[in-house]
């Protein structure tokens, strides 16, 4: 297990189960980044006249959007509201009129992106709480894998099978990405303490109310103070 994994199981694991909704936002967030790459594959479509790269890329984006409507779906399973994020405008990774070098260069950055989601994905699933969320994971992430040798085949033909490119290219991917997931690792860990912190806070103020409501208990009918403290006893009960 890689130290991202690691990282992932751990922290994500904890989060989900510190606060359910945090699970029902990454599905839906998860959603959305699917369906992203389903775009930005389907902006190349139309930069190549090899018709064995385009039938690809085609069976390619139906993958993602398929992906992106498992999570989806998922999601509104189980949200009691549409979740809110805060989803920024989708920036294209390719141009219109890239050339044969930008275009090799975007499925390096494609094939390194497949192989670190298919790795990701299982430990998601890992340290999912919810068996619905983990099949999704586990789903999405079986054609990851597969899309991984296959944008590695396509990245042979663009650069005419000339390794020592692919490997160039592959490298300055890789690094972009885990630059990337430096950034977004931060930022997640950096919520959290938050999290944590809340639900401490919460534990306290939840058991001070109620000595406080049965306190004054004590100056009601005795009738009266049975039901109420029975009340009480059943909403601050531990689901178990």
């Amino acid at each position: 297990m890689s130290f991202r994994g690691l990282l992932i199981r751990v922290f994500s694991g904890l989060a989900w189960r510190i606060r359910p909704k945090r699970l029902t936002q990454a599905l839906s967030e998860f959603s959305h980044i699917e369906k992203d790459s389903g775009a930005q594959l389907r902006a190349c479509i139309g930069l190549t006249d090899d018709n064995a790269l385009r039938g690809y890329l085609f069976q390619h984006v139906l993958e993602e959007y398929f992906h992106a409507e498992l999570f989806s779906t998922a999601a509104h399973k189980r949200a009691t509201q549409q979740p809110m994020l805060t989803i920024p405008n989708r920036v294209a990774m390719i141009s219109a009129d890239a050339d044969d070098q930008e275009i090799a260069e975007f499925f390096a950055y494609v094939h390194v992106g497949e192989a670190s989601v298919n790795r990701d994905f299982r430990s998601y699933a890992a340290a999912s709480p919810s068996k619905d969320a983990r099949r999704v994971f586990l789903r999405a992430g079986a054609d990851e894998g597969r899309h991984e040798a296959d944008t590695l085949d396509v990245l042979a033909t663009l650069t005419n099978g000339d390794k020592r490119a692919v490997k160039k290219m592959a490298s300055s991917a890789k690094w972009a990405l885990r630059r990337r997931q430096f950034s977004d690792a931060m930022h997640g860990i950096g919520k959290l303490p938050l999290h944590v912190m809340l639900g401490l806070v919460y534990a306290f103020f939840g058991l001070m109310a109620r000595r406080s409501a049965q306190t004054r208990l004590r100056f009601t009918d005795k009738q009266s103070t049975a039901i109420l403290s029975q009340q009480i006893d059943a909403f601050f009960e531990v689901p178990q």
